[in-house]
């Protein structure tokens, strides 16, 4: 059985959280509970790719480029910290019971569509030239453990 591919998993896995951040944002001026609830789960999924990418694909991308924190990973990098930055406002603001999150959903959005396109359009298809099909195994091997 062939592995799934890093594009083919990342890109599933944006499609499932940009799906979450959507139904967030449908539910929060109707259920104010449920989309805090949504909002919680999507929040710990992006943080939890985030996470993924960090720990696992970026490292071993950058061991394979011969060079560390420079080039691609380090522009997803500061993107993920803009991306941080974001979530955890939301979540402030619902934690005090304000669902005036428009200007930093606008935000989030603004960061978040253009760095998972150029996830999805280069750094993923690189990696899936660059590593083998057991180097794949044993990365989704690692994220499965930190679930």
């Amino acid at each position: 059985m062939q592995t799934q591919s890093i594009n083919q998993h990342y890109t599933e896995d944006h499609q499932h959280l940009d799906d979450l951040f959507h139904e967030f944002q449908n539910l929060k001026s109707t259920d104010r509970r449920s989309a805090e609830k949504v909002f919680s789960e999507f929040k710990a999924g992006l943080e939890r790719h985030i996470v993924w990418e960090e720990e696992i694909l970026f490292p071993a991308f950058e061991t394979k480029l011969g060079h560390l924190q420079e080039g691609p990973t380090a522009v997803m990098r500061l993107e993920h910290r803009e991306i941080r930055k974001y979530l955890d406002s939301i979540a402030r603001k619902l934690a005090d019971e304000n669902f005036e999150t428009d200007e930093e959903e606008m935000g989030l959005e603004t960061v978040l569509c253009p760095h998972n396109h150029k996830e999805e359009g280069i750094l993923y298809p690189m990696m899936d030239q660059m590593f083998s099909e057991p180097e794949r195994t044993a990365m989704f091997s690692e994220m499965n453990k930190s679930k």
